[in-house]
């Protein structure tokens, strides 16, 4: 293609993204996990380390993104949303190029075009979560692979690619694993170099940025900060959750949902439809197309395995296997075109650029009717500012992003992330086998904070009625309401 018209569909998808995206970047709170991500980058900033000062579960490099965003567009909502919209683009771009080696420009086009839609509309997908962070490295790792020839270099930058991704979002270490299987088979890729050359750079690409990440922990002697928060507790919590058959349910009673059944039906019956014609034609495509859906379908599936084990299943864990679900569906969708099923394939695709319309009007109207002072975010945090001149300790047992706003700091490392606090087996990875629910909570009571932000309903404490007792007696005892603001009760320390 020519450079020209490559520019020119960069523009159309760069615009349909910032179309798509932009309601949602003045939104104080899309998924509540980015307040505590955006807690971990400011503490980067500040000259910590992560983990040591600041806790969560996620891997470092999505703490140092956050970091990155914040330093490079200030701290505000808008500036880190703003960082999920170039990652968005980032992925489709990528995307793009794959979909149009394979298959041409317009295969590229849909493809790109399915991932914004569905990505941005997926549960919490117009945020900053780490999922839409984690495709970009996911997705480039796809596209050094896809060539007729795959040399030494390719699976060096393979592996680079993929352990990118698997320091934003740790479960994709099924894919490293998975992926390298494949690669180093050379059974698809028909890679000139050998056996012990493929697999020493591909590690040597995946181990270099473990290595950079894990230096700054070995010079300063906190290498077991690392490992707790990189393996022990990670292990712990996914062995914790669900079993693998609850989360598959819980997936495919989620994906036919009235919700989202717009988003994910058009791209599962895509794939489901044509699949069996597209099998049919493997022995008309080019090598370089069989080795791509060969990786592909390792890749996906493994993506799948990954989010199944990793953990509860929540609808924006989705976003990961996108890039291979709507590549597969460009292609079907793009065969289409040249036969006489074309004016029911434009029906249908305007139908579907024309639905999101109305969520769009929905992400705007709080904007609009509201203004950024009476978004709850910004109005607790701009109440305590004025009440709190002093800067007494704040216990926020939610709403993360006001607690990021007003500058202060979780009162224990261990709630950067509020609900952790119901998370025992992570009390007990972090601070030892006596730590608890209760244990914890009272020392963060005994700190006397000036002030506690409670939601109406503390769900991380149902588990656990001796807790729930003792901060229903604190703030009997100890405070008072003096602000309800968004579902949040402030308590004042009498």
């Amino acid at each position: 293609m020519q450079r020209s018209t490559r520019i020119k569909f960069l523009l159309i998808i760069v615009s349909i993204a910032v179309l798509v995206r932009l309601p949602f970047v003045f939104h104080d709170v899309i998924n509540p996990d980015e307040g505590s991500f955006a807690l971990m980058g400011q503490d980067i900033i500040d000259g910590n380390l992560p983990y040591d000062k600041l806790w969560d579960l996620k891997p470092p490099l999505l703490f140092c993104f956050f970091a990155a965003t914040i330093a490079v567009f200030g701290k505000s909502i808008p500036a880190i949303r703003v960082g999920g919209l170039l990652c968005a683009l980032a992925a489709a771009w990528l995307i793009f190029l794959c979909a149009e080696r394979l298959k041409g420009p317009r295969a590229g086009f849909i493809a790109a075009l399915l991932f914004i839609i569905t990505s941005t509309f997926s549960e919490s997908g117009a945020g900053t979560v780490s999922e839409i962070v984690a495709v970009v490295p996911l997705t480039a790792a796809m596209l050094v692979m896809l060539k007729d020839e795959v040399r030494a270099k390719d699976f060096f930058f393979a592996g680079f690619f993929i352990s990118l991704a698997c320091l934003v979002r740790l479960n994709l270490c099924y894919v490293a694993l998975a992926g390298g299987m494949l690669l180093l088979s050379g059974r698809f890729l028909r890679p000139h170099a050998g056996f012990f050359k493929r697999i020493c750079t591909y590690v040597a690409g995946g181990g270099i940025p473990l290595a950079l990440v894990f230096l700054p922990y070995v010079i300063t002697g906190k290498e077991r900060v690392f490992a707790t928060a990189m393996i022990y507790a990670p292990l712990i919590y996914s062995n914790s959750q669900m079993s693998l058959t609850a989360a598959m349910h819980k997936y495919v009673s989620m994906a036919f949902e009235p919700s989202s059944l717009f988003v994910s039906l058009p791209i599962w019956a895509c794939i489901v439809l044509g699949s069996p014609k597209f099998l049919s034609g493997l022995k008309d495509i080019s090598d370089s197309t069989k080795s791509f859906l060969a990786m592909s379908a390792v890749f996906g599936a493994a993506t799948a395995l990954s989010i199944l084990k990793s953990g509860p299943a929540f609808g924006h864990y989705i976003i990961q296997v996108l890039p291979f679900a709507v590549i597969i569906a460009a292609f079907f969708l793009d065969g289409l075109f040249d036969t006489r099923y074309k004016p029911l394939v434009l029906a249908l695709s305007l139908f579907y650029l024309i639905l999101p319309v109305r969520q769009i009007a929905t992400a705007c109207e709080p904007v609009l009717s509201r203004g950024r002072a009476r978004m709850p975010s910004y109005e607790i945090a701009g109440y305590l500012k004025a009440q709190n001149p002093g800067n007494k300790p704040v216990y926020f047992m939610g709403a993360q992003m006001a607690e990021w706003l007003l500058g202060a700091r979780p009162l224990l490392k261990e709630v950067t992330t509020p609900s952790n606090i119901g998370r025992e087996y992570i009390l007990k990875a972090l601070d030892g086998p006596s730590a608890t629910t209760y244990s914890e909570l009272a020392a963060i009571l005994d700190k006397k904070p000036e002030f506690i932000v409670k939601p109406a309903v503390v769900f991380y404490l149902m588990g656990h009625p001796k807790a729930s007792a003792l901060l229903s007696e604190e703030l009997l005892m100890n405070y008072e309401p003096v602000r309800e603001i968004g579902g949040f009760f402030i308590y004042r320390r009498i």
